[in-house]
């Protein structure tokens, strides 16, 4: 993955007109605007600078965990790369793991995240050239403190009860 964190207003304009009218107000009233990219194609480069870094930062101290490792990664990406849109979908997954982290560490210090899909990712990836950089972008996330006038803040949550989204075997 690969992040932008937007975190000033001439880098929201920038990327604004990207961003569905109804989301718009969620990037431009939050202190931070981070925008999740994956790699696309996942090139051997990449996975060959990952290994190099590990080893490194002292992750890899024999070269038979070196070797371990390196065939464990590839083992996943060939795995998931049968074509570029499994390639994709499969980063999107683990990219999803980092935006949940994201949110989920936002929650635990009080800060307010939303997590937006409603943006058109073809011209996201136009405005900030992201196919020339082998970039894809897939998900946003905004950070700040929530308006007084957030209607979702004032309003109980709905959810299924628990008997209709959990099966316990």
């Amino acid at each position: 993955w690969h992040f932008y964190i937007i975190d000033n207003d001439a880098a929201k304009d920038k990327i604004l007109p990207a961003i569905a009218e109804f989301n718009q107000p969620r990037v431009t009233d939050s202190s931070h605007t981070i925008l999740f990219c994956i790699k696309s194609p996942l090139e051997d480069a990449h996975l060959v600078n990952l290994l190099n870094q590990e080893e490194k930062d002292g992750r890899l101290p024999s070269s038979e965990l070196k070797q371990t490792q390196d065939e464990s990664r590839r083992f996943f990406v060939t795995k998931n790369s049968k074509t570029i849109e499994s390639q994709q979908s499969w980063e999107g997954k683990q990219t999803y793991l980092a935006l949940g982290q994201l949110l989920f560490a936002a929650a635990a210090i009080g800060v307010d995240s939303t997590a937006v899909e409603g943006f058109d990712c073809d011209k996201m990836d136009e405005i900030l050239e992201l196919k020339r950089k082998g970039l894809k972008s897939l998900v946003i996330a905004t950070l700040g403190y929530r308006s007084e006038n957030d209607g979702n803040a004032h309003r109980p949550k709905s959810r299924l009860p628990k008997e209709q989204i959990f099966t316990f075997l």
